[in-house]
């Protein structure tokens, strides 16, 4: 109990503390009761120190120029913070991973072609055949008689050549 009272004491603010804001916010010269109160409270003088500190540095920045290609840079940094991020995030790496999944025609096309193809050089095979086979016997038979004279002018009886 005493912890919980000593937290709450800690967490309640002063009675300054809106004439302090309200002076920092205002600006101008402190009031002469915001001095004194400074002076015996020591929570209020560093939040006022930090504060005057924090608005210091802001009017500095304020009136200080602006570099010229100070938005190109920042603009710069922010796509490479928002690349990176997009490259090491939990769906890039799910995107890396992944393997496409083929189309329904992509997977019927392949043996589907293959088959086709098969089947147009057996039907051109069945039908080159007769004439494949007819234009040999027509080559044996022409060739078969300059044969048998080749043999019986050329080669003797014992089968060497004459």
């Amino acid at each position: 109990m005493k912890a919980r009272r000593s937290l709450q004491q800690k967490r309640r603010r002063c009675r300054a503390h809106g004439a302090l804001m309200r002076w920092l916010d205002r600006g101008g010269p402190m009031p002469t009761s915001l001095a004194s109160h400074l002076s015996c409270c020591p929570r209020c003088l560093r939040r006022a120190s930090r504060l005057a500190h924090a608005q210091a540095a802001l009017t500095l920045l304020a009136t200080s120029p602006m570099p010229a290609n100070l938005v190109g840079r920042a603009n710069d940094k922010a796509l490479r913070m928002v690349a990176r991020q997009l490259r090491e995030g939990a769906q890039a790496e799910a995107l890396r991973r992944a393997k496409p999944r083929p189309s329904l025609w992509s997977q019927i096309e392949g043996p589907a072609s293959r088959a086709t193809a098969a089947a147009a050089a057996a039907a051109i095979l069945l039908a080159l055949q007769p004439s494949v086979t007819m234009g040999i016997e027509k080559t044996r038979d022409q060739v078969q008689p300059l044969a048998q004279i080749h043999h019986e002018r050329h080669i003797a009886d014992d089968g060497l050549l004459a």
